[in-house]
């Protein structure tokens, strides 16, 4: 069996168990309504899977730093409950940002995770930009 690939079930199946799947103490979310596209596929994400959905990029209208404040703020809302507030991990929540983003080989693969399997409470509520919004303020930390 390849390593990587070992490793990144590993790492996939703790994250999995470390979020856990109750939502008994989790805060209740506003739903943003997502657009996507209808799919069969059914299986669990893998790391490695691009995402479909492009980078969203600095422009002349939003500079890398609005990016990460808007990220900033949604990570507050949706993640710092479990994840603390700086993405340091909580007692049996792995933390989400340095060392803990090696196992995502690229930003689309780490969209493409969060889009299916975040938050636990309710996966795949944010828009796409919102999830890009995070990934820019889990990279900057």
């Amino acid at each position: 069996m390849n390593p990587l690939f070992s490793f990144t079930v590993i790492v996939a199946s703790y994250l999995f168990l470390a979020c856990g799947s109750s939502t008994a103490n989790a805060p209740v979310h506003p739903s943003t309504p997502v657009t996507t596209a209808s799919t069969s596929d059914t299986s669990a994400p893998t790391l490695a899977t691009p995402a479909a959905a492009p980078e969203e990029a600095p422009t002349a209208d939003v500079s890398a730093e609005e990016l990460v404040a808007k990220g900033k703020v949604l990570f507050a809302e949706y993640c710092g409950f479990c994840h603390g507030d700086k993405g340091q991990g909580k007692k049996n929540k792995p933390a989400v940002v340095g060392d803990a983003l090696k196992q995502f080989v690229d930003d689309a693969a780490l969209f493409t995770y969060l889009k299916k399997e975040m938050p636990k409470d309710d996966p795949g509520s944010l828009s796409d930009t919102e999830y890009r919004n995070l990934i820019h303020w889990l990279r900057s930390n």
